[in-house]
C-alpha cells in the first residue's frame, strides 16, 4: 500500500544521469517498458494513470534514455508523458522515493 493512498493521481519517474551514457537505446527501452509494467501492475495505478517520464539533461545528445523515453511516450503509451529535465510541474500528489535501478 502506498502511504494509505488507494489510487495514484500520477507517477513521476526521474531518470538520473550517473549511468545515462552506459545504456543503448534498445536496452534502455526494454528496461523502461519493464519498469512501466511494474508500476502499472500495482493496485494503486491504472493503465491510464499519467506517468511523467523525467529525462536526464540534454547536455549530451548521447543520452539514449531520453530518446527511448520519447519513443515510448510517442509510439507506445499516450499516458506516458516525456518531461524535459528543465521543466518543473507542480501536482497535488503524494511523492514517494523509489530506489529502482534501470
Amino acid at each position: 500500500e502506498l502511504a494509505g493512498v488507494t489510487l495514484a493521481t500520477a507517477i513521476h519517474w526521474q531518470q538520473g544521469e550517473e549511468d545515462a551514457l552506459t545504456h543503448d537505446f534498445a536496452t534502455y527501452l526494454t528496461k523502461f517498458t519493464t519498469l512501466l509494467g511494474q508500476f502499472r501492475s500495482e493496485s494503486w495505478a491504472t493503465p491510464t494513470t499519467p506517468f511523467l517520464a523525467g529525462a536526464p539533461s540534454e547536455l549530451h545528445d548521447r543520452y539514449m534514455p531520453q530518446y527511448a523515453m520519447k519513443h515510448y511516450s510517442n509510439k507506445t503509451d499516450a499516458w506516458v508523458i516525456w518531461v524535459n529535465s528543465c521543466c518543473s510541474i507542480c501536482w497535488d500528489i503524494i511523492i514517494t522515493h523509489s530506489t529502482s535501478n534501470i
